[in-house]
């Protein structure tokens, strides 16, 4: 009983991690095709580029505020 419970437990895992596999290499794809960024995977890279810069910039902003 206990086994036939742990083994569709561990059925479940792993399909649940295929799924998730399958869904990052599809998001991949959108943003990279092997041999370069797409368009829009290099739109995205700059997005995150620019909000890392901004997140850092309101942090040292906060650090000279609590002075």
């Amino acid at each position: 009983m206990i086994a036939t419970i742990f083994d569709t437990v561990a059925d479940v895992i792993a399909e649940y991690t295929t799924v998730l596999l399958s869904v990052f290499e599809g998001l991949v794809g959108i943003f990279y095709d092997g041999t370069d960024l797409t368009l829009l995977g290099t739109l995205a890279l700059i997005a995150v580029g620019v909000g890392i810069v901004a997140w850092a910039f309101g942090l040292v902003k906060s650090l000279f505020r609590m002075r």
